[in-house]
């Protein structure tokens, strides 16, 4: 889980010194060691990661159904994704952020609501990738 972690940062870090290649490379790389080890709710970073690389790189659709995967990973036992709020992670809340100038209201709920049933059907997107 800590390496998992540290390569989230890791594509963090790359994307605030504008290397969306490194962030994206980071970010799925954690993704992949996540579910490797089985561990769903340890994806929910990664994913929150790469949908924020995908909003800076122009697929915000796949973004926002990424969004989701992770908030399904945050909490399994939801019936249907909620947008984030107050007090939720802030890198959750980054991530839908991004998205929301980027994508109407219902286009957002709509990739939102794919990607929450993706992921409790078990279909988490594996080896994305990367748009430049």
């Amino acid at each position: 889980m800590l390496h998992t972690l540290a390569l989230v940062e890791q594509g963090y870090l790359a994307e605030a010194n504008g290397d969306l290649t490194a962030a994206w490379t980071a970010h799925n790389q954690a993704l992949e060691l996540a579910l490797r080890t089985g561990s769903p709710p340890t994806a929910a970073p990664a994913l929150e990661g790469l949908a924020c690389a995908l909003a800076l790189t122009g697929d915000p659709r796949q973004a926002s159904r990424l969004l989701g995967s992770a908030l399904a990973a945050r909490d399994p036992h939801s019936d249907s994704p909620n947008t984030p709020k107050t007090g939720s992670h802030p890198d959750l809340r980054r991530a839908f952020e991004a998205l929301q100038p980027l994508l109407t209201p219902e286009e957002l709920a709509t990739g939102l609501k794919e990607g929450h049933r993706a992921a409790a059907e078990g279909r988490i997107p594996r080896n994305l990738k990367a748009h430049h």
